[in-house]
């Protein structure tokens, strides 16, 4: 992600010669290529955790087995679902360059929304140890 991210900063930064574009080029290709490698690799351990998450949870002899694994595995889809929805928005709006801006930003609200939860809750958890101990 980093050599595609170095790669456009050179597009848009220098100027178009045909030994930069070349590079910047190849670059990007490069860039694509262990970008959907790794999101392959990735996305392959998550569905596999999930998976065993959930028949680790069902258990052996569940008669409702059938509808739970159905219900827990149809969750792990809901992020796939509106992560089309919000890309192809973007991409309605500004294209690719707002299809990656609203995965961006997206991404980005969720990571500070993250942090900041985490943040209270080490506070709240702080407060609490406090007042159990004097």
């Amino acid at each position: 992600m980093r050599i595609g991210g170095v790669a456009r900063c050179h597009y848009r930064l220098l100027y178009f010669r045909p030994r930069e574009t070349v590079a910047r080029a190849r670059g990007q290709t490069l860039a694509a290529a262990l970008n959907s490698e790794q999101q392959n690799a990735f996305q392959a351990l998550a569905i596999t955790a999930t998976t065993a998450i959930a028949f680790e949870t069902i258990g052996r002899g569940n008669p409702l087995a059938a509808t739970t694994h159905c219900l827990m595995i149809s969750a792990f889809n809901i992020p796939i679902t509106y992560m089309l929805l919000v890309d192809g928005s973007g991409y309605a709006r500004d294209g690719i360059a707002g299809s990656y801006a609203a995965d961006a930003s997206l991404s980005l609200f969720a990571s500070l929304l993250l942090g900041a939860f985490l943040i209270w809750r080490t506070r709240r958890r702080r407060a609490n140890s406090n007042a159990l101990c004097c």
